[in-house]
């Protein structure tokens, strides 16, 4: 009997259970207030036994109730083990803490205790019926057969599930405790509801805090999108209104102070927005109402000058994309009317010829535009037209716009900065070639009859000197001396402005003499050229046979010279 009940004791404590203390004396026996209580019922006098747990326990020592129905007497068995048990080794007797009745908390739930016994099935306590499952662990919230027990455990006699009650003044919801929700959200059946100070379910839109929410008819919190008396709202996850910018997915929307979504146009401070019929806010080229218009990524519509893609394109103060002239300022520009590109370089409008430089603004005056064919000036008035066919002062516009130079224009001749040369009397403009193929010009005029009596001086100086005259000059040569008269008003050397030696103007010449002076006479030259051995010898030379003579007068700096030139041919 004693090694049973030890053995019982090794095991309780060894489940973790708390101590408790029993003394032994003979039969255990149950009160009157126990059996009135229902723990015991109809159960045999039985050594160790539990009332209430058997309904015939017959005596075995060291059984527990509810183990076996007829246990039979081993020495050593252990209780439910077996039904008949044999006699079994004695085992450790080592004394065990006693557990303390009443209730202990594990990880694992509650447990109950009675005279050191853990408790199983209905058992009550301060005045509540628990029901312990058979490894000991209290029921909560939960049926046992038709039975409800509470969250705490405790049995409700008149136990209702939670549901909704309809009333006169509405819907209220009754928990399972009776209670019910007032001045609160409440989570069923996972919709959120709320109830007023009076208990009943609210709908419709409701202030909470500085928070707006919408119930539904039916009282369940809406979330999302929702069309509401005409127009769009944004209720979050948490039922909460919102306003202001909203991002939903990768679009944006924006709802105002009421929460209502907007669409059309926005102006927040002193920009200007674009939302949809379906409240997207635009970025981008966007055509609205016939007009075209810009946004940023921002949204912001822009106004002026705006690059897209490499090209400009001007909007108005009120967003809308221009074409054709427009005036910023004091310079006018010019966009394509279809596409409202802005335009540069060479621009036709109703016919007439337009100029904009890089920076698409249109160009008056005097301008140099460069082309494939090399560099030219244009000129255009004051509205912008390229002039042609006229002289702008000593200018000249030819028919296609370029400024005429180094050519004669009808009675005029315009030198290579293109300006008019003005001539007075007989003086005339004579072109030169120049070394880097370009061409310049000089002013004046040939006095034929210093070249006669040049050439007379010269036959009678040679034959003085007892040589044959020279033959006056061809055609070819003539005009070969005269040429370089009018060059040696630009250079004078025996080298060509061209850069070619002097010999080079006619094939047969052989010699050359050059004299130049202010107001220099005929008789004054042929002094020049016998007191220089050289020019000499060429006038004394007997391998010449003709000679072309010419006398070119230039106005330089007020003073009038003349230069002479004899061309020796063979």
């Amino acid at each position: 009997m004693k090694l049973q009940v030890l053995k019982r004791f090794a095991a309780i404590a060894l489940a973790g259970v708390m101590s408790f203390s029993v003394a032994f004396s003979g039969n255990l026996t149950v009160s009157a207030e126990e059996m009135q209580n229902g723990i015991v019922t109809e159960g045999e006098e039985g050594e160790g036994q539990m009332p209430g747990n058997g309904n015939e326990g017959e005596e075995g020592e060291g059984q527990t109730p509810g183990n076996g129905e007829e246990g039979e007497e081993g020495e050593g068995q252990t209780p439910g083990n077996e039904n008949e048990g044999e006699e079994g080794e004695e085992e450790d007797q080592t004394p065990v803490a006693p557990v303390q009745d009443g209730w202990h908390l594990t990880g694992e739930g509650w447990y109950l205790y009675k005279d050191g016994q853990m408790l199983t099935g209905w058992q009550w306590d301060g005045g509540s019926c628990y029901y312990m499952y058979d490894n000991g662990i209290m029921a909560a919230d939960t049926w046992i057969d038709n039975y409800y027990v509470n969250a705490s455990g405790a049995w409700v006699p008149s136990y209702e599930p939670p549901h909704w009650i309809l009333s006169s003044a509405g819907w209220w919801y009754r928990n399972a405790d009776g209670s019910y929700p007032a001045n609160a959200w409440q989570l069923i059946d996972n919709q959120w509801y709320y109830f007023n100070s009076a208990g009943y379910m609210v709908t419709g839109w409701q202030l909470l805090g500085n928070t707006w929410y919408y119930l539904s008819g039916s009282g369940a919190m809406l979330t999302g999108w929702q069309y509401l008396g005409g127009a769009w709202y944004y209720l979050d996850a948490s039922g909460a209104m919102q306003t202001g910018w909203l991002l939903d997915g990768e679009t944006w929307y924006y709802l105002s102070g009421s929460g209502a979504m907007q669409t059309g146009w926005l102006l927040l401070g002193n920009t200007w927005y674009y939302l949809n019929g379906s409240g997207a806010m635009l970025t981008g080229r966007q055509d609205i109402a016939k007009q075209t218009y810009f946004f940023k990524d921002s949204g912001a519509m822009v106004t002026g000058w705006n690059l897209e893609e490499e090209i400009w394109y001007y909007y108005s103060g009120s967003g809308a994309m221009q074409t054709g002239w427009i005036l910023v300022g004091s310079t006018w520009y010019y966009c394509e009317p279809k596409t409202g590109q802005m335009q540069t370089g060479w621009v036709t409008v109703n016919k007439v010829q337009y100029y904009m430089d890089e920076s698409g603004a249109m160009k008056t005056g005097w301008y140099e535009i460069e082309s494939e064919t090399g560099k030219n000036w244009y000129y255009f008035d004051a509205s912008g037209a390229m002039i042609k066919s006229k002289w702008v002062g000593d200018y000249y516009l030819l028919a296609d716009g370029k400024m005429a130079v180094s050519q004669y224009v009808g009675n005029y001749y315009v030198g290579e900065d293109g300006k008019r040369i003005q001539t007075s009397g007989n003086d005339k403009v004579y072109e030169i070639e120049l070394a880097d193929g370009k061409k310049t010009v000089v002013v004046g005029q040939y006095d034929e009859t210093a070249s006669k009596e040049v050439f007379t001086l010269l036959n009678e100086y040679r034959v003085e000197k007892g040589l044959n005259p020279l033959q006056p000059a061809n055609m070819a040569l003539q005009a070969a001396a005269n040429i370089r008269g009018c060059e040696l008003a630009k250079m004078f050397e025996h080298v060509r402005p061209n850069g070619e030696d002097c010999f080079s103007v006619y094939e047969a010449s052989c010699a050359e003499n050059i004299a130049s002076g202010t107001g220099m006479t005929a008789e004054g030259a042929m002094a020049v050229w016998k007191g220089s051995e050289g020019h000499n010898n060429n006038m004394l030379s007997e391998v010449a046979g003709s000679v072309g003579i010419a006398a070119f007068k230039s106005t330089v700096g007020g003073m009038s010279i003349t230069y002479y030139v004899q061309l020796f041919a063979l």
